[in-house]
């Protein structure tokens, strides 16, 4: 959706010299909600980058605590961006 706005941004602004002002601050809002629910998606599956060499290594409880310290982490992050975006 992101590009297809910004493609009709440059046409907009090259073909019939009328540019927009929401193409820009919506294409970053669109890029941004993608980026955090991907991230989210991906520590779900535990696809998410981590140091497995030691995280394997760990015993199983030791590997849930620190999971579930992730999630807490992550939604310690998504609440400070909605704070912030929300200011």
């Amino acid at each position: 959706m992101a590009v297809l706005i910004s493609v009709y941004e440059v046409v907009l602004r090259y073909l019939f010299n009328s540019p927009t002002i929401w193409v820009q601050e919506l294409t970053i809002l669109l890029s941004a909600i993608c980026f955090v629910v991907s991230g989210l998606y991906s520590l779900e599956r535990r696809d998410h980058i981590r140091i497995t060499v030691l995280a394997e290594r760990l015993p199983p409880r030791v590997q849930r605590v620190l999971d579930w310290l992730g999630l807490l982490l992550a939604l310690v992050f998504l609440c400070a961006v909605a704070w912030g975006g929300w200011k």
